[in-house]
């Protein structure tokens, strides 16, 4: 509990030491969610006030989320490898997954602030104001759950080939308009594309939750029960085999 509590803290301080920054990121992605919704206007045709803008933004919300998380987790390894510290994490007494486990958690309530603030600010600027049921609590949940299998990825690739700043970043975009693209109103190979993208079908569960539009309810449940602990396992079995990996081979400290 207090490792749990220091790393909180730590998080909390850096934010707070640097708040010029931390304001300009909220600009940038406020105005970033208009140019993509202005240009989304000019090719689809698309209305302001329409469902596909409340869809926008919850879609847009969550990919902070989620980018946030990730550049957190591989900025956080990359951090301590050039402070040299990044060795000791891994002589800690209790282990280092389980230190991982705790950044995760930490990283994770973290970016669901940052995420939420910036959602105030899109139905501020937008003026629609929506409204989440409790219902959004599970596919919301099993959406952190699939994250946590994407951050130990990050976390394995970052300690495998050491500076993935500039990869991240695209990844980041290019997976920002996976999450725009409507998979499941396209053909059946589509959606089954749809269906194994990691949060994915969370992220279209909450949208129809909020729009009063679900459909087949069990399906997706079980759909995005499936994506979540998939990717999970996945991103534990892979973090694990390449920190073993990285030790056989002794590049852990060669960043």
């Amino acid at each position: 509990m207090r490792q749990f509590a220091a790393e909180l803290e730590n998080n909390i301080h850096i934010y707070r030491r640097y708040p010029l920054t931390l304001v300009s990121n909220f600009i940038l992605l406020v105005i970033m969610f208009w140019g993509i919704f202005l240009g989304g206007m000019l090719v689809g045709n698309s209305i302001l006030g329409s469902n596909s803008l409340t869809s926008l933004v919850i879609g847009y919300s969550l990919w902070v989320l989620i980018m946030t998380t990730i550049s957190n987790m591989g900025q956080t390894i990359f951090s301590e490898a050039e402070n040299g510290t990044i060795e000791q994490l891994f002589l800690v007494p209790k282990g280092a997954s389980k230190l991982f486990f705790i950044r995760e958690i930490v990283n994770l309530i973290i970016s669901f602030a940052y995420s939420t603030i910036v959602l105030i600010l899109l139905m501020l600027t937008t003026n629609r104001w929506i409204k989440f049921p409790l219902t959004v609590i599970l596919p919301y949940f099993l959406a952190l759950i699939s994250l946590m299998g994407v951050g130990y990825i990050v976390l394995a690739i970052t300690l495998r080939y050491k500076r993935i700043g500039s990869t991240l970043e695209v990844g980041q975009y290019i997976y920002l308009g996976l999450i725009l693209f409507d998979f499941y109103n396209g053909d059946v190979w589509l959606k089954e594309i749809g269906n194994t993208i990691p949060l994915y079908p969370m992220i279209y569960w909450i949208k129809e939750i909020v729009n009063g539009e679900v459909k087949d309810q069990m399906n997706l449940i079980s759909i995005s029960i499936i994506n979540a602990f998939v990717w999970l396992l996945l991103g534990i079995v892979i973090f694990k085999l390449t920190v073993r990996k990285i030790k056989q081979d002794g590049t852990l400290n060669k960043f």
